[in-house]
C-alpha cells in the first residue's frame, strides 16, 4: 500500500493512506465511539489484498510491520501530561482538562490520582483546566516532540483557596418537588489509549 499499489478491486491511495469515510461509510463503528467517549484515536491497518491468507503467511504480515506498529504506538508519548493538585499537594479528581477552542462532547476529566493526559501534536496550546466553584485556570504550553524521549510534556495545575468563585443565587428551583426527580452528573475518570486495529485483506 505505502507505493501506492493497491488490490485489483480496491482505489488509488496517494500515499497508501486514505481517509476511511471518503473509502466506504460504517456507521457507528468502535472507531467512532471510542473517538467521542473514550477520547482514543483508532486506525485501520490494511496488510493484504487476500482476505484469507494462509497461515504460514501470518509471521510474514507481522515481520513486515512490527518496526512500524511499535513506531506507531509510540506516538502515545506526544502531548502534555500532569495532575490537578491543591495547595496541600493534595490531587484533585473530575477536573476537566482541555485545550482551548477545542470542545468535546465528553471531556476529559481527572482521575482519583489527579493526573489528566492529553494526547497533542507538537506545537502551541492553552490548556484549561475547569473545577466547579474555582476560578478556571490557563496555561499556555509549548509541546516538544516527547515521543523520541518517550515521554509527555509535564505540567501540574494547582488550585488555590483565593481562587474560588462566588456562585450566583439560583433563579430558579434546583430541583423539582412535584415528581421528586433530580439529576447528577458524575464524571468518570477517561484514560488515553491508542487502539489499533489490523485487518488483513
Amino acid at each position: 500500500m505505502h507505493k501506492e499499489i493497491v488490490c485489483d478491486d480496491m482505489n488509488y491511495f496517494k500515499d497508501g493512506i486514505t481517509n476511511g469515510y471518503h473509502w466506504y461509510i460504517v456507521k457507528g463503528s468502535m472507531q467512532d465511539y471510542n473517538y467521542v467517549w473514550g477520547q482514543c484515536f483508532d486506525i485501520t491497518l490494511e496488510l493484504s489484498c487476500c482476505h484469507y491468507p494462509s497461515e504460514d503467511k501470518i509471521q510474514d504480515f507481522w515481520d513486515d510491520n512490527k518496526i512500524a506498529l511499535i513506531e506507531y504506538i509510540k506516538q502515545i508519548h506526544l502531548g502534555v501530561k500532569g495532575r490537578v493538585l491543591n495547595q496541600k499537594n493534595k490531587p484533585i479528581a473530575n477536573v476537566i482538562v482541555e485545550v482551548q477552542g477545542r470542545t468535546h462532547i465528553c471531556p476529559y476529566v481527572t482521575n482519583k490520582n489527579g493526573e489528566y493526559y492529553l494526547l497533542l501534536l507538537p506545537g502551541v496550546y492553552i490548556l484549561n483546566a475547569t473545577l466547579p466553584g474555582f476560578m478556571s485556570l490557563q496555561q499556555k504550553v509549548v509541546l516538544p516532540n516527547g515521543a523520541e524521549k518517550l515521554s509527555a510534556y509535564e505540567f501540574d495545575f494547582i488550585f488555590s483557596m483565593g481562587s474560588t468563585s462566588k456562585k450566583p443565587c439560583p433563579l430558579k428551583p434546583l430541583y423539582s418537588n412535584s415528581v421528586g426527580t433530580f439529576t447528577v452528573s458524575v464524571y468518570f475518570p477517561i484514560f488515553v489509549c491508542v487502539c489499533i486495529y489490523i485487518y488483513i485483506y
